[in-house]
This record gives C-alpha cells, structure tokens and sequence, in this order.
C-alpha cells in the first residue's frame, strides 16, 4: 500500500514537472518565434527560461543538484536586475539635475516667480523684497543675470 502512494506521488511529480517543461519550452518557442522585438529578447530572459525547463527537468528525474544551482543563478539575476534599476535611477535624477542647471532664466521668469509668491501670502511681498535686497537689487530687473538662477532657486524652495 506504501509503494502504491510512493507510485502515485512519483507519477504527480512526473505530470507535473511534463505540464511545466512543456509550458515552459513551448514559452521560449513562442518568443523567439515573434517579431524581430522578441528575437532580439535579452540573454537574461532567454536563461529564464532555460532554468524553469532545468526545474521542469530537475522534477521528472527525480530530483539532482540542479536546482541549488538555478536558485543561485536566479538570485544573481535579480541582484543585477536590482542594481541596473539603481543605476537608472540614479542616471535620470543626474539627467533631470543637468537639465535644471543648463536653464537659463531671464529677469521676466524671476518677475513672474515673485509676483505669483505674493499672492499667495501678502507677508512674502516683504520677504522677496529683502531677498533682492540683499543681492542688491531694488526690482527683478535689477538682479545680475548671473545670480538669475541662484535667486529663482531660492524662491522655489522657499529659502527666502
């Protein structure tokens, strides 16, 4: 009776580990058979699929030291799935930066920040007055050019 469930859980494991190769393969042959797009599918997704057919393998044969090495495989992949995502972040906070920096403001932009600054609050009217002030300017117009930006900043981040 014992052998009979051991045979029973073995043929499970045998019709499983077939429903997933079989998904898995006919996965693969599907993606490479698409548009020139998915030919063209990065060696890492291609190798995704060869360690879920190696799974699928693993489980019909009964089990080997296959999957300690997909596991391995798998979290390598995600640490540098993790750590290209860092560096694309990284990259558009360093672009979308250039691009604040490479701005050119004119005294008209430096006006229209400071009256819309007023509205909001009557008490900012004082406040961006001693800000020009102290960059020796009496109006937007007055302000160097050079110190367009540093001034604009300012007000953006509300340090005056």
């Amino acid at each position: 009776m014992e052998n009979l469930e051991n045979i029973e859980n073995h043929l499970d494991n045998i019709a499983t580990a077939q429903a997933s190769l079989a998904d898995s393969l006919s996965t693969l042959v599907n993606d490479l058979s698409k548009s020139e797009h998915y030919r063209d599918m990065n060696m890492k997704e291609q190798n995704r699929h060869l360690a879920r057919i190696a799974t699928a393998l693993e489980k019909l044969v009964g089990g080997t030291n296959l999957g300690v090495h997909v596991e391995r495989y798998q979290a390598k992949l995600d640490a540098e799935q993790t750590s290209e995502d860092v560096q694309t972040a990284e990259f558009k906070q360093a672009l979308s930066e250039t691009k604040e920096q490479a701005k050119t403001y004119t005294h008209d932009d430096l006006k229209a920040l400071c009256m819309s600054k007023s509205r909001e609050d009557t008490a900012n009217k004082a406040k961006l007055k001693a800000l020009l002030s102290s960059y020796g300017a009496s109006k937007a117009s007055d302000v160097q050019n050079s110190k367009l930006a540093e001034i604009i900043a300012k007000i953006e981040s509300g340090e005056f």
